[in-house]
């Protein structure tokens, strides 16, 4: 077989065993395979007996579950892996009711985001949160903890705690705050103040306080985009995950907003999903499509772009570097405010 043969076969058979494997973990989930795992290892007769499942049948799909490694096995005994613990606690349906309503969305166009939007204004209905996006950004949120080797890398980039220590930092829309506390868990001298609403920065304390870092951490409750900021008051400020959400007129808009809150000399750390990391093409691309799918005017925008905006704000020698971990899809961009 030639070798172009070979890779379309090849391609094929992933195709088959991706959805396959989808179709079982879902199965697994409807009969509360995963939940009965948690309560503790079970052979295959009590948990045929637990989940009302025939024996035989259950025997097979457990062993597709074992090959994904989201089962293990122990004998006669089966486990639920640390990986579902996760998936189940954190996207317990796998995201299927946003993604169902994909095809209605490329047909209409309608995000959404957009969709609630209109019901509330119908007044058929309540916003899911004080803006139309942030229903997105809180489901986000609640897996920033995937973030965490990314945002040690940063603080590695930025070399903290060296060539940058003793920082004001400023984190807007901190959500979990997985940035801010890195940089401040490598600067001993650092303190942190985190933007979002109460019950992100309810996490973010609870997360300051567990590694010892909560005499350095202090909140402000509000829309990163609206709340008052003091003028020339940080050494850092760090915008992650957050102007994906925006429309090129809302980022320049922030950009421009956030320059006189820092000092002379400090810098704008801009942290998001951008393209040009080969091995994140296919997350990357499921991103933009989700991205897309549930907010309103989300989308990527590109290093060139923002590099641009931040000088004709006023900033000096925007760089930008990947963050080469998984997911691939990260990048940093840093701009500095002119002594």
């Amino acid at each position: 077989m030639a070798n172009a043969q070979q890779r379309v076969l090849q391609q094929y058979l992933d195709l088959i065993r991706l959805n396959g494997s989808s179709h079982a973990v879902r199965a697994a989930m409807q009969l509360g395979i995963f939940d009965a795992l948690g309560e503790g290892q079970k052979t295959v007769d009590e948990l045929a007996r637990a989940c009302g499942a025939q024996r035989e049948p259950l025997a097979l799909l457990l062993d597709v579950l074992r090959s994904l490694k989201v089962v293990e096995q122990y004998g006669d005994d089966f486990a639920i892996a640390q990986v579902m613990h996760l998936l189940t606690e954190y996207d317990r349906d796998l995201g299927d009711h946003h993604w169902v309503h994909l095809a209605e969305f490329v047909r209409t166009g309608e995000s959404l985001a957009d969709a609630a939007a209109k019901q509330s204004s119908d007044g058929n209905g309540e916003a899911d949160s004080p803006h139309p996006d942030e229903a997105y950004r809180a489901s986000a949120m609640a897996t920033q903890w995937t973030l965490t080797p990314a945002a040690m890398q940063l603080a590695t980039i930025l070399e903290i705690g060296t060539r940058r220590k003793g920082l004001r930092i400023l984190d807007l829309g901190a959500g979990s705050a997985v940035w801010s506390l890195a940089i401040a868990h490598h600067d001993v001298d650092a303190e942190v103040t985190a933007v979002d609403w109460p019950e992100p920065l309810e996490i973010a304390s609870e997360t300051a306080e567990s590694i010892g870092l909560d005499e350095r951490f202090q909140t402000i409750h509000g829309d990163w985009r609206k709340v008052d900021l003091p003028v020339d008051e940080y050494d850092l400020i760090i915008a992650a995950n957050v102007f994906q959400l925006e429309s090129p007129d809302g980022v320049q808009q922030q950009i421009a907003r956030l320059f006189p809150a820092l000092r002379m000399g400090g810098e704008l750390a801009i942290v998001d999903v951008f393209p040009g990391q080969e091995k994140g093409d296919l997350y990357r691309n499921l991103f933009a499509l989700r991205l897309a799918l549930r907010t309103r005017q989300g989308q990527m925008h590109s290093p060139d772009m923002l590099q641009l905006w931040l000088m004709q704000a006023g900033f000096e020698r925007p760089t930008y570097a990947h963050l080469p971990t998984e997911p691939h899809i990260l990048g940093l961009m840093v701009a500095a405010k002119p002594r």
